[in-house]
């Protein structure tokens, strides 16, 4: 939805509508929300007539800002994949934001549930056995074990009994 005034009239024209520029109904803040049902509306009634690749060509070249709304579908198909050494092949989310000086990346897999137990409860303050008799109770969630053959797929992919995962 445009907020500025400019940016609106801009639309309004480019759109075929010049006869909503000006209009009172949204000329400032209080005005825009009293009538947002109107305005939403007649901005749903302009773009319909074209396309989104059209109507992002039109607007970015008269300097409206304006991108396309993607699917939830359409975001996961566009992260990259990457192959996990004991998972398989899964999406991967890349850092959320970019330097440009200290450029992040991502350099190993996720680590699977569990598999850093040890080292953390260690650093917490337990011992070794205190750890591996968490271990033996069931508590910890570790050791996972290779996918059931044939099946191909992540979800098939369990961890041995005895280990606390279902």
């Amino acid at each position: 939805m445009p907020r500025s005034t400019l940016t609106r009239d801009l639309l309004f024209a480019v759109g075929g509508r010049r006869d909503l520029i000006g209009d009172p109904r949204y000329a400032d803040g209080r005005s825009r929300i009293e009538h947002s049902d109107f305005l939403y509306r007649q901005v749903r009634g302009i773009l319909r007539h074209r396309t989104t690749a059209e109507w992002l060509e039109l607007l970015h070249r008269h300097g409206i800002p304006a991108s396309p709304v993607a699917t939830l579908e359409e975001l996961v198909g566009a992260l990259p994949v990457a192959d996990h050494p004991v998972a398989g092949r899964y999406r991967v989310i890349p850092p959320p934001v970019r330097f440009g000086r200290t450029p992040a990346s991502v350099r190993r897999p996720a680590p699977l549930p569990g598999e850093h137990n040890a080292e953390v409860l260690a650093e917490l303050g337990l011992t070794s056995a205190e750890i591996a008799q968490l271990q033996d109770e069931g508590v910890l969630r570790s050791r996972p074990r290779r996918p059931q053959e044939g099946t191909g797929t992540t979800a098939a992919r369990q961890f041995e009994p005895g280990t606390g995962a279902d």
